[in-house]
């Protein structure tokens, strides 16, 4: 259903979130004023704290650069035991002023209380469901997202907000990612409670919206046009986490074990990604990489490299002298290098958006915001044709599921749990890993072409300190590796005390902490002051000094580990046979690097996996 001359919100609206987590989100269809166009956009957050006799309900995010409060509120009331104030909080964020406001509501009579919330939640709900939200992304699809309800009544004057006509604010204040804005016509779908009956029903569900969900969920439509298929991811876009806070490298397939199916995926993927960006016109830069020795001790390992690679099938992989290496970077300095031609750099949470518009295109179901909480098998009633016995697999999220035959997951930084979930054996086990780069400050970009890589140490599980060049220009530095806090932790203050304790307490990682101590300590030191790189860079670029650089941004590694202290060294695949639930759930438990340049050949073999093992 698509309604017409009602102007599209560009952002992909979340829809479809948890009624106790979220108070309101709407989106009011924008007008204009003369000649001048004037954007509406409102997003009420909020939640209800009841201490005693006190009912807070904080209104947040509020997305607005011109705003009226004269009829703010208006509530009258013959009890004088309710106290209404109003407080305006302005210049919180720098970069958004204005935008946060806090209503507080005091009651103190229970009764009074517990009719505020009744009439709340019902506003809450309604807010939610009465604006049809028009999304329109770039690229001109049309989707319609939530329903009409019925007026609310006089109640809703508890919270209602009277706001006058705002101009439209830019991508960057608002918080919503530019790509996704440019390229995506992701659908944000309205929320549906387990208990209304009208579940949304799949052949197979895919959970994770990360770079290889997406990619799988692409090819399982192209291969399958006649299955309906969904998505579900639990952040308010693709790409959210390792898929989005990478590198950018294209890979070559260089470093990985011959035979193994990192090698043999990435080399083909590396076609693959090629031959896509240019069918979809995704910018990428063919930059190469220089992998140097920096001493005559490094070069049997460069040798040894060089074999791996050839092995492998890199394509138009070279061995080169130390005078050669001036020829593609001016100012590195090594006695010997490898040089891989085809290894390049893209954005590949871009990528990802691009796999997700095709996913949309071909008939595909996006749910953001929805995070998976439990699988649950329903038990069949006999009838063939019953919803039990065609789609037995519910998949929960808060307040809300969806049915399916068939769910595969990739999960990323979640896969063991989401495999637990399932009746699968928690192992391998997910450790994160923070990888910190620094920037090399922009007068200085001109001291890199390309990626410059370090011969990797085979006593360490990490490739080292490189330089990578991104698509806007910039010279990432690092990374280092950091045993991280939470699994989705960026940050030192990111700490989860609940996953801190899971990681630290299995066994795995207590023998891996105990091998490489020193490493880890050096990690931290190198994390806490940064200037300590230099000296590494430096023996690569020697004009980099500690006032060229600066922090930059991190990413978390999903490292799966073995309970022996070992990390996993492949692509892992793996569906449970022995229970009726897991039997219907295949797994992606690891994916790491190159998992991005390989998710086009990744998503191919796991269409052939999921045709030869489940009934499409």
């Amino acid at each position: 259903m698509i309604f017409k001359g009602m102007e599209p919100w560009e952002d992909c609206p979340t829809m479809g979130v948890s009624q106790e987590d979220h108070m309101a989100r709407t989106v009011l269809r924008s007008h204009s004023t003369g000649q001048e166009q004037m954007g509406l956009r409102l997003v009420l957050s909020g939640w209800i704290l009841i201490l005693n006799s006190t009912i807070i309900i904080t209104t947040t995010t509020t997305t607005i650069s011109k705003f009226n409060t004269k009829t703010f509120f208006k509530h009258s009331s013959s009890s004088s035991n309710i106290l209404s104030t109003f407080t305006t909080i302005n210049n919180i964020n720098s970069t958004q002023p204005n935008l946060q406001r806090m209503t507080i509501y005091q009651e103190s009579n229970v009764k009074k209380r517990q009719s505020l919330i009744t009439y709340t939640r019902r506003l809450t709900r309604n807010i939610s469901e009465t604006r049809a939200v028009h999304i329109e992304a770039a690229f001109g699809s049309r989707v319609l997202c939530g329903r009409q309800s019925q007026p609310l009544g006089p109640q809703s004057q508890l919270i209602t907000m009277t706001v006058h006509t705002v101009r439209r604010l830019p991508l960057a204040i608002r918080g919503f990612s530019s790509r996704l804005h440019k390229v995506s016509s992701v659908t944000s779908c309205r929320g549906f409670s387990t208990e209304d009956r009208h579940e949304p029903k799949y052949d197979m569900v895919v959970v994770g919206g990360g770079i290889v969900g997406m990619a799988a969920a692409r090819e399982l439509a192209l291969q399958h046009p006649h299955l309906k298929l969904s998505v579900v991811e639990k952040e308010n876009q693709l790409a959210f986490h390792q898929s989005g806070h990478n590198s950018g490298v294209i890979h070559a397939g260089i470093y990985y074990k011959p035979g193994s199916l990192k090698a043999k995926l990435c080399v083909e993927g590396l076609h693959l990604s090629y031959k896509y960006f240019e069918e979809e016109g995704i910018p990428y830069k063919k930059c190469g990489k220089l992998i140097v020795a920096v001493d005559d001790k490094e070069i049997g390992r460069l040798h040894d490299l060089f074999e791996r690679a050839k092995q492998n099938g890199v394509p138009d992989v070279e061995l080169i002298e130390g005078h050669d290496i001036k020829k593609y970077e001016p100012y590195c300095h090594g006695v010997k290098a490898i040089w891989s031609p085809h290894t390049g750099i893209v954005d590949w949470a871009l990528v990802t958006e691009h796999y997700g518009k095709n996913f949309r295109d071909l008939g595909g179901s996006i749910y953001l915001d929805f995070e998976v909480k439990d699988f649950n098998l329903v038990e069949g009633d006999g009838d063939e044709n019953s919803d039990n016995t065609k789609y037995p697999v519910r998949v929960i999220s808060d307040g809300k599921s969806v049915r399916c035959k068939y769910v595969l997951t990739c999960g990323g930084l979640q896969s063991d749990k989401l495999a637990k979930l399932s009746g699968c054996n928690e192992d391998p086990r997910i450790v994160p890993f923070r990888g910190e780069y620094l920037l090399l400050k922009e007068d200085m970009t001109h001291l890199v072409r390309g990626n410059i890589y370090p011969v990797p140490d085979p006593r360490f599980p990490f490739l080292g300190v490189h330089f990578t060049p991104r698509m806007n220009g910039d010279i990432w530095l690092g990374p280092n590796a950091i045993f991280a806090l939470k699994r989705e932790g960026y940050k030192w203050t990111d700490i989860d005390l609940r996953e801190l304790w899971e990681s630290i307490t299995y066994r795995g990682f207590q023998k891996l902490a105990l091998k490489y101590v020193t490493f880890g300590f050096k990690e931290v030191l190198r994390s806490a002051i940064p200037r300590l790189q230099v000296a590494t860079l430096q023996k690569y670029i020697p004009e980099i000094s500690a006032k060229h650089i600066t922090r930059g941004p991190a990413g978390v590694r999903a490292q799966a580990m073995n309970v022996d202290g070992s990390l996993e060294d492949d692509f892992v695949f793996h569906r449970e046979t022995d229970c009726k639930l897991g039997s219907r759930i295949l797994h992606c438990r690891n994916a790491p690097s190159p998992g991005a340049t390989s998710s086009l050949s990744i998503a191919k073999m796991i269409a052939e996996k999921c045709k030869a093992e489940f009934t499409l």
